[in-house]
């Protein structure tokens, strides 16, 4: 997680930036870890197979 910038100026500057930021990563993550847990789901199937 990113960190909050404190300061008073740049806080609802900051925040937004942060906000889209976490998001992306978020949607990143997320379409990675789906994958892998199709990629493991696959493997392990294929083991169960042999």
């Amino acid at each position: 997680m990113v960190n909050y910038i404190s300061c008073r100026k740049d806080r609802n500057k900051s925040a937004k930036k942060v906000k889209t930021l976490q998001k992306r990563l978020y949607k990143k993550c997320l379409a990675c870890y789906t994958n892998k847990a199709n990629s493991l789901k696959l493997v392990f199937n294929s083991m169960k197979i042999k």
